[in-house]
C-alpha cells in the first residue's frame, strides 16, 4: 500500500482518515511485523507523499505519533525500520511547527 501511496495522485485523493487510522491502529494493536510494515508505510508516505495541515491533523487525531514512540520504545535501535520511523517523527514534528 506505501507503494501505491508514492503515486502523488492516489495520495492526493486518499483521505486522511481512510490511511492513517488503520495503519495506527496497526502500530497499536498489531504483531511486531505488523507495527514494522506500518512505521515503514507511514514514513514512506510522509517523505514522498504529499503533507498537508488535513493530514497532520489526522496524524495527532489518531494518536500516530503516541503510538509510533511506542513501538520504537520497543524495539532495537537498529535497521531500515528504525530509520524510516525516527524520520516520520522528524517530519511530523517539522510539519507541526510550521
Amino acid at each position: 500500500m506505501a507503494k501505491l501511496l508514492l503515486d502523488r495522485q492516489i495520495a492526493e485523493e486518499a483521505l486522511a482518515d481512510d490511511i492513517i487510522s488503520p495503519w495506527t491502529r496497526v502500530l497499536r494493536e498489531g504483531t511486531t511485523k505488523g507495527k514494522q510494515h506500518a512505521s515503514s508505510a507511514l514514513a514512506r508516505l510522509v517523505c514522498h507523499g504529499p503533507i498537508d495541515d488535513v493530514f497532520i491533523k489526522g496524524i495527532h487525531h489518531c494518536g500516530t505519533v503516541l503510538n509510533l514512540v511506542s513501538f520504537l520504545s520497543a524495539i532495537s535501535f537498529e535497521g531500515k525500520v528504525t530509520e524510516e520511523a525516527f524520520e516520520a517523527l522528524s517530519l511530523f514534528t517539522k510539519e507541526n511547527r510550521g
